[in-house]
């Protein structure tokens, strides 16, 4: 399934046989896949709101945790459409489409990374010097 929801090409840019075509069946059509990505978009938002509700008074509770887990399923929805209008634009075979997502996804990999919060790392606390 690609993300394109167009005809898949063979390299030399001739369709594939009919009878490669009819042997291939789709579990999952792109559709229902779209509808259900975008129904985890809206609930992990939900999800990551309850469980910061939940543990924003406690004291070893980190809460900017629940917030980027609530921010996965609309990251997830915007990489997948990111990477289907790139697919879309260059096709599913050329080497710019490739690139240019490889380079898309090393740096929102490279901001998450930096943005993520760190175990250990105490949130909303200041880190006040110990009297001795």
């Amino acid at each position: 399934m690609g993300a394109s929801g167009g005809r898949h090409r063979v390299s030399d840019g001739h369709q594939a046989p009919q009878s490669t075509r009819a042997k291939v069946k789709e579990i999952i059509t792109e559709q229902a896949f779209l509808t259900l990505l975008k129904g985890f978009a809206l609930l992990t938002p939900a999800a990551g709101g309850l469980w910061w509700l939940a543990v924003r008074r406690s004291p070893n509770s980190r809460p900017m945790s629940a917030v980027a887990a609530g921010a996965v399923g609309p990251a997830v929805l915007c990489a997948w459409l990111m990477y289907g209008a790139v697919m879309d634009a260059f096709g599913l075979d050329s080497l710019e489409g490739i690139g240019l997502n490889i380079l898309l996804f090393a740096v929102i990999g490279a901001a998450v990374a930096l943005l993520w919060p760190r175990p250990g790392a105490r949130q909303g606390h200041s880190k006040a010097p110990r009297e001795r």
